[in-house]
């Protein structure tokens, strides 16, 4: 079993708190969130935060032997697992989940708080940008490859929110492998009237668009504009050419929801609110 990390504050207190916190922490929005949480926190913090920071730790038997212990609250901002989720249905304390609204919790009316960022409002800063360099022939979005809840709603606010001067189209999530979806993606791009106008799911999908449109040889910028979401820095600076990207606020929310976790475990919220 690996060893987990545990942040402890040094001095004395009648009352601590034992946290679980799930980010995915490879990526820029994870580790935003991951500040916002210290900062409600700030210097001198009654939380032991037992901080799970990658997808193998989050998926282990010691995340989920963690669950049914004696723990007082968790946040979860990381990726939906069937099994993860029922773990945290059977937990006993007070949940903060980040980004998801899963089935598996929809029986729970008490200290549980959901948080999502606003996916019209992602969506129509893309929309905006490309209305202010554009004109453009048609309008593209691409999911996410494992069709994620929150890539089928930032797909629902495109569809609300597109130009309706101009065609728009979906690239839906394929459940393949980036090297599978390699073609079927070109065949997307490749098919659509320049110059077009591409907003990606979030940065990393959007690597794979431009590696898609060097492999059809579809000049980027010149035929097709692509606009991420997330403002990963190394992934954004790493491509070529440097990508544009949406920064929603994570810093907000993973403030937003250490405050509603404390409220919780401090009994002055216990209704359940999404």
């Amino acid at each position: 079993m690996r060893d987990i990390p545990v942040y402890r504050q040094t001095r004395r207190r009648d009352r601590r708190y034992t946290v679980v916190v799930a980010v995915n922490m490879p990526y820029a929005a994870s580790q935003r969130k991951l500040a916002g949480i210290f900062a409600h926190l700030g210097s001198d913090p009654d939380w032991d935060i037992k901080l799970f920071r990658t997808r193998e730790d989050i998926e282990s038997p010691a995340f989920r032997q963690l669950l049914g212990s004696e723990i007082d609250g968790i946040i979860y901002s990381a990726p939906y697992s069937a099994e993860t989720f029922q773990c945290l249905k059977r937990a006993r304390c007070p949940l903060v989940v980040i980004e998801h609204d899963v089935s598996e919790l929809a029986k729970r009316k008490s200290d549980l708080m959901f948080i999502r960022s606003d996916a019209e409002d992602i969506v129509r800063t893309g929309i905006r940008l490309f209305q202010d360099i554009g004109p453009f022939r048609e309008y593209a979005f691409v999911n996410d490859r494992d069709g994620m809840p929150w890539s089928r709603e930032r797909e629902a606010a495109f569809r609300r929110l597109a130009p309706r001067d101009a065609p728009h189209r979906i690239y839906p999530s394929s459940h393949l492998t980036e090297l599978k979806d390699r073609q079927p993606l070109v065949r997307f791009l490749s098919s659509l009237t320049y110059p077009a106008a591409i907003i990606a799911v979030h940065d990393t999908r959007a690597t794979e668009i431009v590696a898609a449109a060097k492999k059809a040889k579809i000049d980027l910028p010149g035929k097709l504009s692509l606009i991420g979401i997330d403002n990963d820095p190394y992934v954004c600076d790493s491509c070529t050419p440097s990508l544009t990207s949406i920064e929603p606020d994570c810093f907000a929310e993973g403030k937003a929801a250490a405050e509603l976790l404390d409220m919780m475990m401090r009994g002055r919220q216990r209704k359940s609110t999404r």
